[in-house]
């Protein structure tokens, strides 16, 4: 497949060529798997520069990395993955190992974008992530919409409520 990839909020924008792959990942589970061939996605939505890359976002709004598992082409093969992940807060790892990965603290948490790279071509043509777990924040009620079912609390409330003074009555007599 070529161009873009969205699914429950996230644009996924692989450079390069991209499979769903139906096994091999995590546990032999389905993963997102990439080649290093040519720069072919006119629509990439990441920055410039050499080698393989995933650009990663929630559609303008910041979400958190928890977990993400690399991928190699040949699992049984002892072939190091080289995956360098990168926050837009400043985060950096380099995934070496097909291991489940961890990230924790706030380089990874609250950030706008994800970019995966590989920069190395270790001759292994594909590579791939899995068990790529998000945080995201959860939908917030506007203020305006607050204040709006408090006034018309207080509306229904005064209209409930019966005056409890009584009018006065004026007797005038001659």
């Amino acid at each position: 497949m070529h161009g873009n990839y969205v699914r429950g909020g996230f644009r996924l924008s692989p450079i390069n060529h991209y499979d769903i792959v139906p096994s091999g990942g995590y546990l032999n589970s389905t993963y997102l798997g990439w080649d290093f061939t040519s720069n072919d996605n006119p629509d990439f939505l990441g920055p410039p520069g050499f080698g393989s890359r995933l650009y990663l976002d929630y559609s303008g709004t910041p979400f958190t990395l928890q977990s993400l598992f690399p991928v190699g082409v040949a699992p049984n093969q002892f072939v190091k993955i080289g995956l360098l992940v990168q926050s837009s807060k400043g985060g950096s790892a380099v995934l070496e190992d097909p291991l489940l990965t961890a990230f924790v603290g706030p380089e990874w948490t609250a950030i706008d974008w994800l970019l995966i790279t590989r920069s190395v071509d270790s001759g292994t043509p594909d590579m791939g992530i899995d068990q790529l777990t998000f945080a995201v924040p959860a939908a917030v009620s506007e203020p305006a919409t607050l204040y709006l079912l408090l006034i018309a609390l207080l509306m229904w409330v005064c209209m409930r409520v019966k005056p409890r003074t009584q009018r006065a009555q004026v007797h005038l007599s001659y």
